[in-house]
């Protein structure tokens, strides 16, 4: 990989040594399995607490700020994840993969959503759109977690 001498320099000192061993053990840590299944997990709790979110979500405010609390809760624990895997890989690595770009627009819409769960800049949403939208990316994040584990066994797969 081509680097220009100023980048050379700034690694060669004390902090650059720092900031290296610190991308080290945190690709050490977000490169494992266990990272992954925990990510998984978390991706499927997520999943579940859709299936609450329906049209009738309002009449019960109880369910719905547990709900909100909740996502609020995946939302920063899934930041969390995209912080560490952008300190790991570095921005331009993260986004060579479609997953990651994925995950990126995941996190991104579920931070707009949690920041402004009522507003809608395209149109007059109803409660049903917004619930439309979560689920949508919620397919997806389930699309991810499918991928991940015929990525770590493919031969489970393809020979069942």
């Amino acid at each position: 990989m081509f680097r220009c001498s100023c980048i050379n320099r700034c690694l060669a000192t004390d902090l650059g040594k720092k900031w290296i061993r610190i991308r080290t053990v945190v690709l050490s840590v977000v490169d494992t399995p266990a990272f992954e299944w925990m990510i998984l997990v978390l991706i499927f709790a997520s999943s579940i607490t859709l299936c609450f979110e329906d049209i009738y979500l309002d009449d019960n405010p109880f369910l719905k700020k547990i709900l909100y609390w909740t996502n609020l809760g995946f939302c920063a624990l899934f930041s969390v994840e995209m912080l560490l895997k952008w300190l790991a890989l570095g921005f331009c690595k993260y986004f060579t993969s479609f997953w990651t770009i994925l995950d990126f627009i995941i996190v991104f819409v579920s931070i707009y959503q949690s920041l402004a769960p009522n507003r809608c800049k395209f149109q007059n949403c109803e409660r049903s759109h917004t619930c439309g939208m979560k689920c949508v990316f919620g397919s997806f994040a389930c699309f991810e977690a499918l991928y991940i584990c015929i990525r770590d066994e493919p031969s489970n797969f393809m020979n069942n």
